[in-house]
């Protein structure tokens, strides 16, 4: 066990919107400057596209039928909704003056291994910790994301934070509020459809293997199955920096944060596509 596992960690979970997540991310990234240790489970009441960091703003589709806003993170579009269980890990990079999250592959290998793990207790088999930060099912043709995630690393802090498929995607639905790619032979549109989930037990509901799961995951990452809600001071902060920040068409147009000049891009890439499909047109 490294120090890393010793911290003391927040961990919390509750009901909002992908905006809220969002600005919660990026203020539990702020307070693992000053060592805070946090695990986010986020649960949504309305769906919402979530356009990368990078990302051009004419990839999203939505044309005001779907929320939408931006990450601090690099990567893809991530659809925020009842299918997917999302996770936010913010933690310093160093503990007790030493380094731990040297570099992006170890801080995969080290939350990625525990993700994987507990999925494989979940029943989930055939699978790999993949590369560009995916945990990918065996499959006979190709290797397919169950898992998709994305880091951003800032002075003395790393956010990881990703999604894990519940339950089937409606590529209807993704391709009319996200533009999808095609290369060659190789179509978004039907790896979407392909795509694998975590269970298909319909005699369950999935909230209540998303609870079961999420448990699971906090356990295996902080060792504790106890998910708190929100603080209520901490909701006001993250509140404040959604109004300010991600409701705010200078970010998610334009990318322009109007809080931190270090994160905005003067560049954004059109045809970034689905989040968890991205090594299958890098």
């Amino acid at each position: 066990m490294t120090n890393l596992d010793m911290g003391i960690w927040n961990v919390y979970g509750g009901k909002m919107d992908g905006v809220l997540h969002q600005a919660l991310a990026e203020h539990l990234f702020d307070r693992a400057q000053k060592g805070e240790h946090t695990l986010l489970f986020p649960e949504y009441h309305t769906p919402c596209l979530v356009l990368s960091r990078d990302q051009h703003i004419n990839d999203y589709l939505g044309n005001g039928h779907i929320e939408y806003t931006r990450a601090i993170t690099p990567g893809a579009a991530m659809l925020c909704d009842k299918n997917v269980l999302s996770f936010v890990i913010t933690v310093p990079k160093t503990i007790n003056g030493e380094l731990y999250l040297s570099d992006p592959v170890r801080t995969h290998q080290h939350f990625g291994g525990k993700l994987l793990k507990v999925l494989q207790d979940f029943g989930v088999k055939n699978l790999i910790l993949g590369e560009q930060f995916y945990i990918k099912i065996k499959g006979a043709q190709r290797n397919l994301p169950i898992v998709g995630t994305a880091q951003r690393r800032e002075k003395n802090a790393y956010l990881y934070q990703g999604i894990i498929t519940l339950d089937r995607w409606d590529a209807e639905y993704l391709r009319s509020i996200l533009k999808l790619r095609k290369k060659g032979t190789v179509n978004e549109y039907d790896l979407i459809r392909d795509l694998p989930y975590v269970s298909s037990d319909s005699d369950r509901p999935l909230d209540e293997r998303r609870q079961e799961l999420c448990a699971a995951l906090a356990e295996a990452i902080t060792g504790t199955r106890e998910i708190k809600p929100v603080p209520q001071d901490m909701l006001a902060e993250a509140q404040s920096l959604a109004a300010i920040v991600y409701r705010n068409d200078r970010w998610r147009r334009s990318g322009q944060h109007p809080l931190r000049n270090n994160i905005s891009l003067q560049t954004l890439k059109e045809g970034r596509g689905f989040c968890l499909l991205g090594s299958e047109f890098a």
